[in-house]
């Protein structure tokens, strides 16, 4: 059996994630220590209906229109974090879901979205909108080319042309891939020379990771692959990226993160959270045996 991250035939069972029905079985890769689901489920893209966006599936997403005002200091941060690299240009976010990370990039680039999941794009675009109503802004609402069904290896947006993108994010969408090569050759081939790919996914070789085992909580029906922080890391350099730059864990700083909690406060008392989110925030900095203590990873690869 051939890891889908390194292609590598040293493989083995690591056993049973019982806790979801049905169970499923994951394996792992002796070369580069990246697991994947085995046997992959018949349809995963039927996961993703609009149970999982509102919170009623086995697992679900966390619906970030509920929490638009604050969750825009993240998607914010990312954007003037990627513009250190690519200031303008096209900009695509795959697993747009409902469009916040691209209405943030339409301050600067010309935005697009995809998704697999035709509610995410469709209610995305309303959403999106309804924003544009209630905050009217005509650079951004001129920027903001909408969300669209498919994927990139299908992809659906035909006035986008090869090597004439400026950057391509996949925030929490690698490990929702199967054949996730694929999908990054396909960024490869859409990025224009010093074009950036951004990848964020749980680093399954962080002490987190290793310590939960198979109940560590990203073990989930729709994660089909699962990357270590090495495993990563090579895929993109075979896909030809001509370097990698890591960030643990992630790549911007606390404060977007504390400011974005505030949207799920409901009294004073839920300000504590903000150590705990800040402990993990820095120790996540420090490493073990080479490996670092928490699994948050993001990587800029650059063409």
């Amino acid at each position: 059996m051939i890891c889908p991250v390194c292609e590598s035939t040293s493989t083995f069972e690591v056993g049973e994630v019982s806790r979801f029905q049905p169970p499923f079985f994951i394996r792992r890769c002796a070369e580069c220590a990246s697991s994947y689901q085995y046997p992959l489920p018949k349809n995963s893209d039927a996961f993703y209906t609009g149970d999982y966006y509102s919170g009623k599936a086995g697992f679900s997403y966390l619906d970030e229109r509920q929490n638009d005002r604050y969750a825009r200091h993240v998607w914010n941060a990312r954007i003037r974090h990627l513009r250190k690299f690519q200031k303008e240009g096209i900009f695509i976010d795959v697993g747009c879901s409902f469009g916040g990370l691209a209405r943030s990039a339409a301050k600067y680039f010309q935005a697009y979205g995809v998704d697999i999941s035709a509610y995410a794009v469709k209610q995305g675009n309303e959403f999106s909108a309804q924003i544009f109503e209630k905050e009217p802004d005509k650079t951004i609402e001129k920027n903001f080319r909408g969300l669209y069904h498919g994927d990139l290896v299908n992809f659906p947006i035909d006035e986008i042309r090869e090597s004439s993108v400026a950057a391509i994010s996949m925030i929490e969408v690698a490990e929702h891939l199967e054949n996730p090569a694929g999908h990054f050759q396909k960024a490869f081939e859409l990025l224009k020379p010093g074009g950036i790919f951004i990848v964020q996914t749980a680093n399954m070789t962080a002490w987190q990771a290793l310590k939960g085992g198979l109940d560590y909580h990203y073990y989930l029906p729709g994660h089909l692959t699962y990357f270590s922080e090495e495993g990563l890391g090579t895929l993109l350099r075979k896909t030809g990226f001509r370097k990698v730059v890591k960030y643990i864990p992630v790549e911007f700083g606390l404060l977007p993160k504390l400011l974005k909690m505030r949207g799920s406060f409901n009294g004073c008392g839920d300000y504590l959270r903000w150590g705990k989110t800040a402990w993990y925030h820095y120790i996540s900095y420090l490493r073990y045996k080479n490996n670092p203590l928490t699994s948050s990873l993001v990587v800029y690869a650059i063409k």
